[in-house]
């Protein structure tokens, strides 16, 4: 017998720790194997001799090797369902999750525990047989070890969390000490309501503007024609998939059915929000030009016109906080399609506003409907709401034909535009016909105005070139054909999971 140590993860199978060796059997035992490998398995783990022989035992003929050694489908299907069960419920915090170094943390809500998702996957009736709950956790902490269950405060502001443990859990220190930190905590809560105040005030001056220019819903009007100031806000939601039924067959937790992005267009002025959904075979993924480009579309195809208008958007850099949102607004305004454009960005951790509203009742009517294709998405984001706030916009339909254009706007308004120094420092940047190419930006709303030239030449007021979506790939749409097919309507099976060219 000859034992070779290997890096895979730890997996308890009838107390073998599979993990620490791999173990190939020959036809010429030697006398003595357990002799033979024992200085190899010491010199990698901690255990005594007398631990090795009980291992050893599982290895020998005639052993307890066997029926209770783990499949390797066994463990593939665990990570597949914990994988596609967080992958609908996971929380979405903004930049990098609180109390962990790592960046792709993800994060399931408080009232979801193991024993409860392992109760889940075992009534699923998994193909190669479910495996005991405590293999369940064991595979879950060693292959999924960055898929973790929220405490009830891990979903606050980090600020807030460091201020507070250091407000709670001191003990013998200094009065001087306890009384910095409630002063640091204190300012920390003003500055984020300050800034709350100002999204709040900005949304209460939209509302008087739609009753006084009795502005009943969204669309098409000419740009730069109110000499208003309305308010618009904007954000990516959790993906959907589909096809999904609220009586979910239990195969379908281990497979990865077709994606559909959400992103969000909210004026809570009238209320309404456009919901762009971009299925994943015409999607361009979640970057700035992406986020630029469903802006222009809903200006040009849902706008009221105004002359003024002032956006909010989280604190996410790769998606609304970068240059090319800036070189976007200068454009807007050197073409004449506005007068003034300001975006203000709420602090990180501080950022619910009106888009996770819409969201979570488009999410709640989801979760009750049985989704087979783009349509049934559309027809869920229709009957989410009575007043018919949530408003439906195609990005392109499963055959790969595109609705909503997305440009180049990096590459194109780069050339005619420097970039804005320590971006993430400020939180208010405003942009006016006076003088263009310039930003005004501000770090805290009542903070003093500075201003930075961005304007290397005038930027034509052409569109810059498109970017075609990749659609999906042969070994996408083979999985999709062999993997998923089977749960759509028959009516949508051909649309959905075509057979393969």
């Amino acid at each position: 017998m000859h034992l070779v140590i290997v890096n895979l993860p730890k997996v308890n199978c009838d107390g073998f720790f599979y993990s620490y060796f791999h173990y190939n059997w020959t036809q010429n035992l030697t006398s003595n194997p357990s002799t033979y490998c024992f200085n190899l398995f010491r010199h990698n783990t901690d255990h005594n001799k007398s631990y090795f022989c009980s291992i050893f035992v599982h290895c020998f003929p005639g052993g307890r090797r066997g029926k209770k050694l783990l499949k390797l489908e066994q463990v593939e299907d665990v990570v597949k369902f914990i994988l596609n069960f967080t992958a609908e419920h996971c929380i979405h915090l903004p930049g990098r999750i609180p109390g962990f170094k790592s960046a792709d943390v993800k994060l399931l809500p408080s009232y979801v525990t193991k024993a409860h998702l392992w109760r889940l996957y075992r009534d699923a009736a998994p193909e190669h047989g479910p495996v005991a709950e405590s293999t369940f956790r064991k595979l879950w902490s060693d292959l999924l070890s960055y898929v973790v269950v929220a405490k009830p405060a891990t979903d606050l502001c980090w600020t807030c969390q460091q201020n507070n443990n250091l407000i709670t859990r001191q003990v013998n220190v200094p009065d001087e000490e306890k009384t910095e930190a409630l002063r640091r905590q204190e300012e920390h809560l003003l500055e984020a309501q300050r800034e709350r105040d100002a999204y709040r005030t900005a949304c209460q001056a939209s509302k008087a503007v739609a009753r006084e220019h009795s502005i009943k819903k969204l669309g098409k009007n000419a740009a730069n024609s109110k000499p208003v100031v309305f308010h618009y806000s904007f954000d990516f939601a959790q993906q959907v998939h589909y096809p999904a039924d609220p009586q979910q067959p239990g195969p379908s937790y281990f497979r990865t059915q077709r994606k559909c992005h959400i992103f969000g267009m909210a004026a809570e002025g009238l209320p309404a929000q456009v919901n762009y959904l971009a299925d994943e075979g015409v999607s361009c993924g979640k970057g700035a030009n992406v986020v630029v480009s469903y802006i222009h579309h809903f200006l040009e195809n849902y706008g009221i016109g105004e002359q003024h208008v002032h956006f909010n958007a989280d604190n996410c850099a790769g998606q609304n906080k970068n240059n090319t949102m800036l070189q976007y607004l200068c454009w807007r305004v050197e073409s004449n399609l506005h007068k003034s454009v300001s975006i203000s960005f709420l602090p990180v951790g501080h950022t619910k506003f009106a888009p996770d509203w819409c969201f979570g009742l488009l999410k709640q009517r989801y979760r009750k409907t049985k989704v087979s294709c783009l349509q049934d998405i559309v027809n869920v984001v229709d009957s989410s709401t009575v007043s018919g706030v949530n408003i439906p916009q195609l990005v392109g339909n499963e055959k790969g034909d595109v609705f909503v254009k997305v440009y180049d706007w990096s590459n194109h308004l780069g050339k005619h535009f420097k970039r804005f120094p320590r971006i993430t420092f400020a939180r208010h940047f405003r942009v006016t016909e006076d003088h263009p190419g310039r930003v005004f930006y501000k770090e805290k709303s009542d903070s003093a105005e500075e201003m930075f030239d961005l304007a290397r030449s005038s930027p034509p007021p052409t569109l810059p070139p498109l970017i075609q979506p990749a659609g999906l790939d042969a070994s996408r749409r083979k999985y999709l054909y062999e993997q998923i097919r089977e749960f759509c309507t028959p009516e949508t099976r051909d649309l959905v999971c075509p057979a393969p060219e």
